[in-house]
Order: C-alpha cells, then sequence, then structure tokens
C-alpha cells in the first residue's frame, strides 16, 4: 500500500520569523518527543497461539529527536526555499527485547525554486522532495530476518502557469514524477515510477473565488515486467472544481471528476472522484475543518485502490492562558483494493494535541503533549490492530 496524507499537526502549524540575514532567512528547529508506544509494529494481536507469524505486538517507551533546517533566499524575483530535517527514534522494549530496535533514522528534505515575471504574466515554479526512511514495521516476520527494510522516494516537479492581464484567466501546466525505491533486494520487485501531466485552466469569478477544470494523464509503472503486468497503467482524469469564500467566515472547495484506469493486461476502470473541504472560522483564534475525499491510488500489493476519507479537525489558539494552541482530528478512511489483493480497509484515527508557546525572551519554545489513536480493521486475518501512542513536546524553533 502506497502511503497516505498526514493529519495536520499544531507544531507546524504557525510559522517562524527565522535569523535574517539578508538576502538569506534560517529557520532552525529542533523538537524531542518522549512517549510511549502500545504497538511498535502495527503488528495484530489476532494470531492463535499456534500461528506460524510471530505474536508481536510489542509496546514500548520511545525518545523521539527531529533536527530540522530550513533556508529562504530571495532576490529580485526569485525565491529559494530549502528543507532538511533529520529524524530519529530510539525504542528501549523492556517487554520484549528479542524484538526490540534500538533506534532507526529517517533522512528527508524538499527544496522549492520559484520566478515571477516582472509584469503580469509568467510564473515558473519547480519543486523537489525526498526520503529515506528505516521501517521498523516490516521487521515483524522472520522471513525478513529482523533487517529493517529500508526505502527511498523521491518526488520531483514543476509548474507554468500563465495569467491574463487582467486576471480574468489562469492556465497551468504541471508535470511531477515520483520514485518509489527498497534498497533491499527481496523487495525491489515493488519498485515503482508515477508520471503525471496536468493541464488546468482557472476562471477568477471574484477576488477569492475560482472555478477550474482540469485534465490530468498519470502512468504508472513497476520496474520489473512480470510484477507490473497487472500494475502498469495509463490513467486519464477529468474534473471541475470550486474554490472560494462563501461568506465572511466560511471557505470552500468543492471538486468533482471522473477517472479512468487502463491496465497493460487490458483490464479497464472508472470511478467518479471528488473532494469537498469546508473551513469555517468563527474567530481568528478558533477553525473548524471538515473534509471528504474521493481518489484513485496505485498499489503495491494490488492493481489500485479506491481511497476514501472522512476527516474533521478543530484548532483553537491563545486560549487563557495566552500562547495555549489546542487541536483535535477525527480521520475515517476506507480503502478499496481492486482485482489481485481485493479486500477492504479501514482505519479510524484520533489525534489531540496541546501547545503552550512562551512570549517575551522563550518566544522560541513551546512546550506540550499528544495522543494519537489507530484502529485498522481488514479483510485479512493477520492485519488488523490497534495503537496508543502518547508523548510529551519540546520544540525549539526560530
Amino acid at each position: 500500500m502506497i502511503a497516505t496524507g498526514i493529519l495536520p499537526s499544531l507544531v507546524q502549524a504557525e510559522e517562524t520569523s527565522g535569523i535574517n540575514l539578508k538576502p538569506l532567512t534560517i529557520h532552525p528547529l529542533l523538537k524531542i518527543k518522549y512517549g510511549f508506544d502500545s504497538n511498535v509494529f502495527h503488528a495484530s494481536s489476532d494470531f492463535p497461539a499456534n500461528s506460524e507469524y510471530p505474536r508481536s505486538a510489542t509496546s514500548s517507551g520511545y525518545l523521539d529527536l527531529v533536527s530540522e533546517l530550513g533556508l529562504e533566499l530571495q532576490f529580485s524575483n526569485w525565491l529559494f526555499l530549502n528543507n532538511f530535517r533529520v529524524h530519529f527514534i530510539d525504542y528501549q522494549n523492556s517487554h520484549a527485547s528479542q524484538q526490540s530496535t534500538t533506534g532507526y533514522p529517517e533522512f528527508s528534505g524538499d527544496h522549492m525554486l520559484k520566478w515571477k515575471s516582472p509584469a503580469q504574466g509568467l510564473n515558473i515554479e519547480a519543486e523537489e522532495k525526498w526520503k529515506v526512511t528505516s521501517d521498523p514495521m516490516l521487521q515483524d516476520y522472520l522471513v525478513w530476518q529482523w533487517q529493517r527494510v529500508k526505502r527511498l522516494n523521491n518526488e520531483l516537479g514543476g509548474t507554468f502557469a500563465y495569467t491574463s492581464r487582467s486576471g480574468f484567466w489562469l492556465e497551468k501546466l504541471k508535470y511531477s514524477w515520483e520514485r518509489d525505491q527498497y534498497l533491499q533486494s527481496l523487495f525491489r520487485q515493488m519498485n515503482y515510477g508515477v508520471h503525471t501531466l496536468t493541464l488546468q485552466g482557472e476562471n477568477h469569478l471574484l477576488p477569492e473565488t475560482s472555478l477550474a477544470l482540469a485534465l490530468r494523464y498519470r502512468n504508472v509503472y513497476w520496474d520489473q515486467i512480470e510484477y507490473g503486468q497487472e500494475r502498469n497503467s495509463n490513467d486519464l482524469n477529468l474534473s471541475a472544481s470550486f474554490n472560494g469564500r462563501v461568506s465572511e467566515k466560511l471557505s470552500s472547495i468543492l471538486g468533482l471528476g471522473y477517472e479512468v484506469d487502463l491496465f497493460r493486461n487490458g483490464d479497464f476502470e472508472g470511478t467518479p472522484v471528488g473532494v469537498l473541504k469546508l473551513i469555517w472560522k468563527p474567530r481568528e483564534t478558533m477553525e473548524f475543518t471538515f473534509l471528504g475525499q474521493r481518489e484513485v491510488r496505485p498499489s503495491t500489493t494490488s492493481q489500485s485502490y479506491y481511497n476514501n476519507v472522512f476527516q474533521v479537525s478543530s484548532r483553537f489558539q491563545n486560549l487563557w492562558p495566552r500562547g495555549l494552541e489546542f487541536g483535535a482530528n477525527f480521520q475515517w478512511e476506507w480503502d478499496q483494493y481492486q482485482k489481485i489483493d481485493a479486500r477492504n480497509e479501514i482505519i479510524y484515527h484520533v489525534h489531540a494535541e496541546t501547545l503552550y508557546k512562551f512570549a517575551g525572551v522563550l518566544k522560541w519554545l513551546k512546550l506540550g503533549a499528544e495522543y494519537n489513536f489507530d484502529l485498522a480493521q481488514n479483510d485479512i486475518p493477520f492485519y488488523p490492530y490497534h495503537e496508543h501512542q502518547v508523548n510529551l513536546i519540546l520544540e525549539a524553533s526560530y
């Protein structure tokens, strides 16, 4: 399964001022989480006692360190943004030491280059994202000999946008390439790539409102011909969307479309897709978001899957005492896998987080706590799992 999106977090909700060395601005960050995870490997506890699979729903305390360095360089009509992050978790497992992990790193970065023409007209944007992970969840099975599974994900994209002199019409041409690669030979048959080309036109009826029509072509391919025979596909998506302010306190995004997927082996699929997002801000310090979304995604275990998401989230800032923030999210996700490994997965996710941002000379410091709960249900007997995670947070950013 290809990873889904991440729920918003209060930690990244507010931009920091940075160290200004014109034209360069530096944004350093250090975050420390100390917590407890009830199910490190996302393993099921439903195995029978005589099962050939290990029963390893292992709980553990852990220390999570995140260091991040952001660079912002702006001159003339150019803007360059760069971010590099090192993420390291050290598990201290006292319940089942033979299955514990001592620690694993994750490296990631993103780079963006923007150019805006002096006169209204052409804008160019290029972006790259990459991430190298050492995944402990796949250590759960003896056939993999307790090795960490290293994985590289890389995304590269560019956008050409042209706005009419009146600002009434905007045309965009986007291209992106994604590469997902396992570094162990045992999993290399699952290495895949995705090419995406999108042509989009937007009509700005009002300053904060637009109507858009988009045509997207996507080519999905796996490196090994045998593995990709039933998974390689050419997809065409036609959609229309509305994005704008409904009232002074309510904004919305509404998109409807239809996607057709043609697989190399001759299989054909077509399904409606769409998104509805409502953002209600009754006050500047208070925000509520509702999201409903359906899209088609390629899969390493199936031909493709329909990803259905329902999410409700809330965020409050500057509570008493001033500087206190609170956020809560609930997400229900239903993944419908097709053909090869047809099954249904339902995942419930609950997230709650509170943070206190100091003022004055300590304005760079935040303290907080968070709670996460995941409950996954699946047609496959050994997949369902549940997980609790409790964290204390210290964050220093500038």
